[in-house]
């Protein structure tokens, strides 16, 4: 029956099928455009709000301020994973041009919670790879919390740590400003 179907109807390098029961999905990974933002805007909201992550997202307006950005430079990447025209879940990063090759640093990888755990995400990150490597793009980079079953997807991905790195925060507020003035060495604090 498989066969049959993928003979009727061919796959491109950025679509996949699931056969779930008596169902088939056609999942393909296609760029998202404005018109997409509310689609958009749920599955964001629905993927991170509860746990782990917990994301509070009060106002409205700055998620959409966040989810334009990625239209709003040649630089970003915004694909969603579609099944037919249902949007399922994102794909939302930006490119950067290294000596390595041309990377895509992910900033955001969500399914709507509805769709997760039935293969639908390790399809999403196929489609993903194969959609990069249409494009020359060698590398894809993400950040993941340590305590989050992300992190297990992504190793069961291919992903692995990258050695000898670690990520850095520093906040921006006054209080961090004048214990930078007071203090002189770098290395001390307040």
């Amino acid at each position: 029956m498989k066969e049959l179907l993928e003979t009727l109807y061919p796959l491109s390098p950025a679509t996949i099928s699931l056969y779930e029961d008596f169902f088939i999905l056609r999942l393909e990974i296609l760029p998202l455009a404005p018109r997409h933002l509310e689609s958009m805007a749920q599955i964001f909201l629905d993927a991170f709000r509860e746990e782990p992550w917990n994301d509070n997202w009060e106002d409205p307006a700055q998620l959409r301020r966040y989810l334009n950005s990625f239209f709003e430079s040649p630089h970003n990447l915004a694909l969603g994973l579609f099944d037919g025209e249902k949007l399922l879940g994102l794909a939302l990063g930006h490119l950067k041009y290294w000596f390595t090759g041309t990377e895509l640093i992910v900033d955001e990888f969500c399914l709507h919670p509805h769709y997760q755990g039935h293969g639908r995400g390790a399809a999403f990150m196929q489609l993903l790879q194969n959609y990069l490597q249409e494009r020359h793009i060698t590398h894809i980079l993400l950040i993941t919390d340590r305590q989050a079953p992300a992190l297990n997807f992504y190793r069961k991905q291919g992903f692995q740590e990258v050695p000898n790195s670690i990520l850095l925060e520093r906040k921006t507020d006054k209080s961090n400003s004048e214990c930078l003035i007071r203090n002189s060495e770098l290395y001390g604090s307040c």
